[in-house]
């Protein structure tokens, strides 16, 4: 096939919009090109902004750069250089990086950021995926299909129109900001420092700050603020270096550094100093040969944290027990152990489908999906009717936003074992992400039959019944997320616009009032704020009708 006097090899990747192939020009270079899978008015706008936005920002912003751009058959495509390093989520397949690599690294990244955001640019898709290497080991930010302009007093920003509804999340579960959940629209460079912040964590951690699974699942450890303190998991991070991951990850928008570039002189900071070169270059040397004296058969197949590597299996332990431990490990969120035990027990017994799909989910919470579906789809092969494996490949592919796929896989899972909640939950996700509300409402009603104390799947059906039209439904939703957690803010915030909305006044100004004791997030208190001022505009308005009535 020839695109554009391009000759098209094969597919290397697959986003929401387009597929990138791996093309060669006539001169024989090779090349990325990307071509739109969407031919609806929307996928062409985005497309067109994507290539507008990468003409704006190059190599030397730290930006895969745009070299060609064009049509064929009515069909758009854009071609950048083909970076020959791979991509930082298949590095992180190998483990944390070291302190200093993973610090500059996001300090480039943030440099980066920081060059597009003083051009108005916001990026709302970062992630490990999306930072590519060149083949002299540089990191380039690739990937601009949901950037946008954040400011409209800039050269270009009049044609960089609003894409996404409004109250839309827009981006990838792990790295979006809780904001951005909210609305994408109204999102500006703080919801970037946030995913930074998140990458920079899963490179030093080997997870993902909040995995969750699926919107429910990151809603929930969102709220909870539920994340291992980074020095617990890498105690050599210093309490410097942790201390700006942690703001960079703030659940409110203004206790983050203000951009990338803010962001990126932070990190510098944490440099190494020049005294410190030589004890380092040692101490990488001792580990360099503490793993080849150490590396068993299990090397082949396991990739270790050199900071914390994983204890050899006992002699005489069977694939089975390898796999209940593995489970077990995985309840505690020990995913590199776990991963060690599975890649052991199918070295053991190759056939063994559980070991594949226990590793395919350990994968899965540590951010790799691409892994995570790799193992389930091997586990399905040799067992059609693994529950786990179709669960957990259905997760992976709502996270790696192949909605079609989950909702195949998910559906599957469920024909299984119908009384399994989180597959109807991420069911539900996908069906949302995939504009159907209806089959969401339905999935997310029966996830909440089979588990009915989760405040979390409550206020997801809140937002679903209300953006249906259903404000009575909704805010019986939302009062029995309340109710079963009083501190919930998002279900709070909810209940109250609800209120407001029936003209159920003193109820909204008690939620509202709640909410801000409560301490939202800085977009969260000013609407809070706002809508407390009308509340108590009625309230005066209502007052003086009665007393001229009377």
């Amino acid at each position: 096939m020839r695109v554009g006097g391009y000759e098209v090899l094969f597919e290397i990747g697959r986003g929401g919009m387009g597929a990138v192939y791996l093309a060669r020009r006539e001169d024989g270079a090779k090349l990325a090109l990307k071509l739109l899978s969407q031919e609806s008015p929307e996928g062409l706008d985005r497309f067109e902004r994507e290539r507008r936005l990468l003409s704006s920002l190059g190599e030397e912003d730290g930006f895969v750069p745009l070299l060609d751009s064009g049509a064929e058959a009515g069909r758009p495509f854009i071609v950048m250089p083909f970076l020959k390093g791979a991509t930082l989520r298949e590095r992180l397949r190998r483990g944390p990086l070291p302190v200093e690599e993973a610090r500059a690294l996001v300090e480039r990244l943030a440099r980066a950021l920081g060059r597009a955001h003083a051009r108005g640019i916001v990026h709302r898709d970062l992630k490990p995926a999306n930072v590519l290497f060149d083949g002299r080991g540089r990191a380039f930010v690739a990937d601009l299909g949901l950037a946008k302009h954040f400011r409209h007093d800039l050269p270009g920003a009049s044609q960089s129109a609003a894409l996404t509804d409004a109250g839309a999340s827009a981006g990838t579960y792990g790295y979006m900001a809780p904001e951005q959940i909210d609305d994408a629209r109204t999102v500006g460079p703080p919801a970037d420092v946030f995913s930074l912040g998140a990458i920079l964590y899963e490179c030093l951690a080997g997870e993902r700050p909040f995995g969750g699974q699926g919107l429910i699942g990151y809603l929930k450890k969102l709220e909870c603020r539920e994340m291992t303190p980074l020095l617990e998991v890498r105690p050599e991070v210093g309490p410097a270096l942790a201390s700006t991951v942690e703001r960079a990850l703030a659940h409110a928008p203004g206790e983050r550094f203000p951009d990338g570039g803010a962001l990126a002189l932070a990190l510098s900071e944490h440099g190494r100093k020049p005294g410190r070169r030589r004890a380092l270059i040692v101490s990488s040397l001792i580990i360099f040969i503490f793993i080849i004296a150490t590396a068993g058969a299990a090397a082949a197949f396991v990739f270790r944290d050199a900071s914390e590597p994983a204890k050899p299996a006992p002699v005489g332990l069977s694939a089975s027990e390898l796999v209940s431990r593995a489970r077990a490990r995985i309840d505690r969120k020990e995913y590199d152990a776990a991963i060690a035990d599975c890649a052991r027990a199918i070295e053991l017994d190759p056939k063994n489908a559980k070991a594949w799909a226990s590793r395919g989910e350990a994968r899965n919470q540590k951010g790799d999906h691409e892994g995570g579906i790799a193992d389930c789809t091997r586990a399905i092969a040799l067992d059609a009717r693994l529950v786990l494996a179709w669960s957990t490949r259905g997760t992976a592919r709502v996270l790696a936003h192949e909605l079609d796929g989950a909702i195949a896989d998910l559906s599957r899972a469920l024909e299984l074992d119908p009384r399994l909640a989180v597959a109807w939950e991420n069911r539900a996700t996908a069906r949302y992400e995939n504009g159907d509300p209806e089959g969401a409402l339905a999935d997310v009603s029966r996830a909440i039959e089979l588990v009915p104390g989760d405040a979390a799947a409550c206020c997801a059906r809140g937002y679903i019944r209300s953006d249906l039209g259903d404000t009575e439904g909704a805010l019986a939703d939302a009062t029995r997320a309340v109710d079963l957690n009083p501190r919930y803010a998002r279900a709070r915030k909810l209940r109250a616009v609800l209120r407001y909305k029936k003209r159920e006044l003193d109820g909204a100004l008690e939620d509202l009032e709640r909410l801000l004791e409560l301490g939202p997030s800085e977009r969260d208190a000013a609407q809070a704020r706002g809508l407390l001022l009308e509340l108590k505009k009625d309230k005066a308005r209502a007052f003086a009708q009665r007393a001229f009535d009377q």
